[in-house]
């Protein structure tokens, strides 16, 4: 009887390590994810930067002269807006956009 109950006082530790593992798989995982929903949050800022940046372009090439009935809508000036956009903030620097 003495035997039995030492061995079954060990098979504690192994249940313990493993609740601990997965616990830690979970704090990882959730960092990550929380990571991630960051990094996504701020390139839609970029894109939506980027866009209205283009839109106002664009509405001052529309202005300028008509752009349908044959005639292209050239994008050297959403090209040099969105660039501009883009040098505001330093952290976006590496970032390049074609249009």
């Amino acid at each position: 009887m003495i035997d039995a109950a030492r061995h079954e006082q060990g098979s504690t530790i192994p249940l313990i390590l493993g609740f601990f593992l997965i616990a830690l798989i979970t704090v990882a995982g959730s960092i990550s994810l929380g990571q991630a929903f960051v990094q996504q949050r701020d390139l839609q800022d970029v894109c939506d930067g980027a866009a209205a940046a283009a839109a106002a372009s664009a509405a001052d090439l529309d202005r300028n002269g008509p752009v349908a009935s044959g005639s292209s809508l050239q994008f050297s000036g959403v090209d040099q807006q969105i660039g501009a956009y883009l040098t505001r903030d330093p952290a976006r620097r590496g970032v390049h956009v074609n249009a």
